[in-house]
């Protein structure tokens, strides 16, 4: 995982938008509590910058 957040890092994208939960199926609650956060995570951190990069590509 730790691999995968540089890689991110190296090309743009963040490291900060990929985690990763261990879960047994049991903690339903817990996923949710995890879906939850990561998903305001990634609201706080914006637009892809792959997205952006590809928005303004194609407008030009």
């Amino acid at each position: 995982m730790e691999q995968a957040k540089l890689i991110l890092d190296k090309v743009g994208v963040g490291g900060d938008r990929v985690k990763m939960f261990n879960l047994s199926s049991g903690e339903g609650p817990l996923f949710a509590q995890y879906a939850i956060e990561m998903d305001n995570k990634i609201k706080e951190l914006g637009p892809s910058p792959i997205r952006l990069a590809k928005r303004k590509k194609s407008a030009a």
